[in-house]
C-alpha cells in the first residue's frame, strides 16, 4: 500500500511540476538532435554547422571541429543511422548560466565501419530564442584506430 501512495503522489507532483513549467522541456533539444543527423546524413556540414551556438564556437573553433569530422570519416566511414539513449535536462535560472534548458542527448550512432557513442548537448534560452548546440563529444572504440 505505501509504494502505491508514493507512486500516486509523484505522479501528482510530476504532472503539477510540469503544469507550472517547472520542469525542462526536452523537445526542442531533440528536434535539434534530429536536425543535426538529417543534415549529417546528407552530408550537409554548412547546416550541421548553424546548429553550434555562439558559446560553442569559442572554444572549438570551426577548423576544429572539421578536424574531428575528418577523422570520425576516416576511422568510422559514413554515417548509417543512430538511436536516442538517454536523455537528462535541467533548468536554469541565470545562476553562473545564462537561464534555460540545458539538455544532454547521447546516441550510438552507426558508421559504415563502426559505431560511436556521441553526446550533444543543447541549450534553450528562457523568453524565446533558438534551441542550439552548446557541447559536443564523440566516443568510439580505440581498436578502430
Amino acid at each position: 500500500m505505501r509504494l502505491a501512495i508514493v507512486t500516486i503522489f509523484g505522479s501528482i507532483l510530476t504532472l503539477s511540476l510540469t503544469a507550472c513549467g517547472a520542469l525542462p522541456d526536452s523537445g526542442p533539444a531533440k528536434a535539434v538532435g534530429e536536425r543535426y543527423f538529417s543534415a549529417l546524413k546528407q552530408a550537409e556540414y554548412e547546416t550541421i554547422d548553424t546548429l553550434y551556438s555562439a558559446e560553442f564556437y569559442v572554444s572549438t573553433p570551426k577548423d576544429k571541429l572539421q578536424r574531428v569530422r575528418t577523422k570520425i570519416r576516416e576511422k568510422l566511414g559514413e554515417y548509417q543511422s543512430h538511436r536516442l539513449f538517454n536523455t537528462h535536462s535541467n533548468r536554469f535560472s541565470g545562476l553562473g548560466k545564462p537561464a534555460g534548458d540545458y539538455t544532454t542527448l547521447q546516441y550510438e550512432v552507426t558508421y559504415s565501419k563502426g559505431t560511436a557513442k556521441e553526446t550533444i548537448v543543447v541549450f534553450a534560452p528562457r523568453g524565446g530564442g533558438d534551441a542550439l548546440i552548446n557541447g559536443y563529444d564523440v566516443r568510439w572504440d580505440l581498436s578502430l584506430d
